[in-house]
Parts: structure tokens; C-alpha cells; sequence
């Protein structure tokens, strides 16, 4: 290739190179190859809902949001529920051997305030660290009683609510996220507490507090009875809209406190579990 000439022109005062190519170069490796791209992928659009979504996480049960997936199908869906149903015997008799939990640290019971902060406190937490936290809180908050203080065998969570926020984060700094935990788990017993108060009948008297004289948690204005009262008559998806309603309360603790404490057929997922089989088609 020859040397580069520069010129300029004297009216105009533009700068411009020509190139000199030697005799027989061929230009056409100078040039870029053009490659056909492909086409970027776009997910096909839900099928047009003729309703509206009941709750913010836009979920619905019985919607299939994996619908451009060609399983799994019914079939195999019934095949993995009869070896899960076949293995669960042989996994619970495994825990009673051993001593391990086969439930989680909020299982059991009816829906109650204290089985929602339960499931808050276990959020990114072990079931040990979760059990050392709910032991705290129970020291914590206990109940007066004759002028003394008596620790029940839950934490007064009327007490709980009415006193202040920094107690309850130092209360929890053993768990991890104390200070998202504290505050959801303040907003949950505020939430409880204002609907029951929107709810009181005209001439219905409800004491405001723990029942004087009671040496453990009586709900009250905290009472949960509203989300059964949901199901009856909405099933379900008007309990999940209920529970999701509450601060600090997703899809998987919903679900969670609907398989665990209401025995509903609700398999909570964990986020990464769904990820995954996405990405495996």
C-alpha cells in the first residue's frame, strides 16, 4: 500500500485522506462481512384476561404463566405427585428418627398474628435463629398481670404493636434484616388492628388490648377471623389476596401460611426453584 496524501482545499478548508492502494490489492478484504442477525427473542403476550387481577403481585391461581412451554403436562405432573406422595412416608419417618423437624418453624395451627410473624422471622433465617428470636420476644413482651409481668407462651403482641420500633429491632438483631423485620412486623400488627376496627359493629364493645388478668396472648382487635371469612366466601385466591395485603407478606409466605395453617392444596415455590425451571425449559 502506498503512503497516505493529505489535502485540503483552500476554500472550503476541509480536511480530507486519499488512499493510494498498490496495483492488485484486494479491496474487498477491507470491507466487513455482513452476518445475518438473529431475530431477538419476544415471549408471546399472555392471553387477554377478560378481568382484572385481584392483588398487586398480578396472580392468579390456575393461570398458567408458563404457557409457551410444552410441559409439564398433566401426566407428568400426576407422575412427580405419586412419587412425592410415595416418598413422604419413608421422609417423615426419617425426621421422627432423627429428631429433625419435618415442618417449618411457623407450621402448625390455625392463621393467627403470631404464625404470620413467625413466617416474617424466618424469612432468610434458619429455624434455629428463628426459635432464638420468637424466645426473645416472648421475654420481651410478656403480660401484666396483679401489677407483676408474665411471660405467656406467645409475646404480648398488643404491647408489641403499641411500643416502640427500636425495641423490637434489638429484639431482633440476632436474626438478620431487623430492621425490614421489625418494620414489617409492626406494620402487619397495625393492619390487623385498623380492620378490626373498621369492622366493629355499631354498640359492639371490644376491649382494646390483651383481656385484663390473662396470662397469654388473647387476639382481640388482632384477631385474623376476617381471612377465614374471606374464604368462605371467595375460596382460596381471597385468602392469598388477604395475606398479601399485609406488609412483608409475598406469594411463597401466602402460600406458606395457606398449605402450613389452613391445610388449603398450596405448594409454595421458592423464588430461585421457579428461576431454575425456567431456565430449563
Amino acid at each position: 500500500m502506498a503512503p497516505i496524501t493529505r489535502k485540503r482545499k483552500a476554500e472550503g478548508h476541509v480536511g480530507f485522506v486519499t488512499l493510494r492502494l498498490s496495483p492488485g490489492f484486494d479491496i474487498s478484504k477491507l470491507k466487513k462481512k455482513i452476518t445475518a442477525r438473529r431475530p431477538a427473542f419476544r415471549r408471546p403476550a399472555l392471553p387477554r384476561r377478560t378481568k382484572p387481577y385481584t392483588n398487586r403481585y398480578r396472580f392468579e391461581f390456575g393461570e398458567d404463566h408458563l404457557y409457551t412451554h410444552a410441559s409439564p403436562t398433566q401426566a407428568e405432573i400426576d407422575t412427580v405427585a405419586g412419587i412425592l406422595k410415595a416418598e413422604r412416608p419413608v421422609l417423615k419417618l426419617s425426621a421422627a428418627q432423627t429428631g429433625t423437624a419435618s415442618n417449618p418453624f411457623h407450621a402448625g395451627g390455625r392463621i393467627s398474628v403470631d404464625s404470620i410473624v413467625r413466617v416474617i422471622l424466618s424469612q432468610s433465617c434458619t429455624n434455629e435463629a428463628a426459635l432464638d428470636a420468637q424466645q426473645t420476644m416472648i421475654w420481651a413482651y410478656p403480660f401484666p398481670v396483679d401489677g407483676g409481668a408474665v411471660v405467656g407462651k406467645m409475646p404480648n403482641y398488643h404491647a408489641m404493636r403499641k411500643q416502640s420500633i427500636e425495641k423490637l429491632k434489638a429484639v431482633l438483631s440476632r436474626t438478620g434484616l431487623q430492621n425490614l423485620k421489625a418494620t414489617g412486623i409492626k406494620g402487619v400488627l397495625d393492619a390487623v388492628y385498623e380492620t378490626n376496627i373498621a369492622r366493629i359493629k355499631p354498640g359492639e364493645v371490644i376491649y382494646d388490648g390483651n383481656k385484663p388478668g390473662a396470662t397469654d396472648f388473647v387476639p382481640g382487635l388482632l384477631s385474623v377471623d376476617y381471612i377465614y371469612e374471606a374464604y368462605e366466601q371467595g375460596g382460596k385466591q381471597a385468602v392469598f389476596d388477604k395475606l398479601v395485603q399485609l406488609p412483608q407478606i409475598g406469594v411463597k409466605s401466602a402460600c406458606c401460611l395457606m398449605g402450613f395453617n389452613m391445610k388449603l392444596p398450596v405448594f409454595a415455590v421458592d423464588t430461585h426453584v421457579a428461576g431454575m425451571a425456567k431456565l430449563l425449559g
